[in-house]
């Protein structure tokens, strides 16, 4: 008799446990980066440090945590990845989306070749415009933090934020672009180039998912890709973002610099605070 009521106490236990779990993961949001597979185990350190990272904040680990790859990520390095990781990864392979074929032909006329970067970084830049919309349909806000961001500690949750305060968008800072990489681009939008080179930095930036769901931003994600101009005239996807944001979004709703992100971008030697 003792033995039963031990059990059924146990099993209540349980149940409170996975009760409480469930209501502090946030199931409508998650935190994504796009990284790619290495040969050496070792030069994982920065996606590492940047998972330790969110998980030394007070609200990381409460988000579903997605790892886009290009495929290139064995299952052994899966592994190491998430034995060295304080939260759950889920990984999702994206080599079909991201090494499948360019628009090409593109007309002089709309864009003209620029040779800086290589067909990775447009690759990439093609991802984070036009293709991860359709790989988080099932979430209501997006986090993407780089591989070589390192959040401070004191960060503050930007996916809350952009809740309580009915925020569309935010990145972390905002930078300015090289009209040299983005030919074309002001006349394709109608839009003065002096007025799309102030751009978001999308490398830390939250989205809501569900406001840009429409007809209309489908169709110009669309249009931009139909262009081929990613791949001819390495338009990225800051300058792209920031474009996209300002078009559909009321000025009261997005901020591409909240000063909420405290934090560091590897790549541009870069401290946000």
């Amino acid at each position: 008799m003792l033995i039963i009521l031990c059990i059924m106490i146990f099993s209540i236990t349980i149940r409170i446990i996975n009760k409480e779990s469930i209501a502090r993961f946030s199931n409508d949001s998650v935190i994504c980066v796009l990284t790619r597979g290495y040969t050496d185990i070792n030069n994982y350190d920065k996606l590492l440090k940047r998972n330790k990272s969110i998980a030394d904040t007070s609200w990381g680990s409460k988000y579903k945590q997605i790892i886009f790859h290009e495929g290139n990520i064995t299952k052994e390095h899966q592994n190491y990845i998430q034995s060295n990781t304080p939260f759950e990864l889920e990984f999702q392979n994206i080599s079909k989306i991201f090494h499948r074929p360019f628009t090409e032909n593109v007309s002089d006329e709309l864009c003209t070749y620029v040779s800086h970067m290589g067909i990775g970084y447009r690759k990439m830049c093609r991802f984070w415009f036009i293709d991860f919309w359709n790989l988080l349909q099932e979430y209501a806000y997006v986090l993407r933090l780089d591989e070589d961001i390192i959040l401070k500690e004191n960060c503050e949750d930007p996916i809350d934020f952009c809740k309580t305060h009915n925020y569309k968008y935010i990145s972390s800072v905002t930078m300015d672009e090289n009209p040299a990489v983005i030919p074309g681009l002001a006349k394709f939008v109608d839009e003065k180039e002096k007025n799309i080179l102030r751009i978001p930095g999308t490398h830390s930036q939250v989205i809501n998912l569900t406001h840009y769901n429409t007809n209309r931003c489908k169709s110009f994600i669309r249009q931009i890709n139909e262009t081929g101009c990613i791949k001819k005239a390495r338009w990225g996807d800051a300058p792209l973002m920031g474009i996209f944001i300002k078009r559909f979004t009321r000025p009261s709703e997005y901020l591409f610099k909240w000063n909420g992100f405290k934090g560091y971008h590897g790549s541009h030697n870069h401290h946000f605070l």
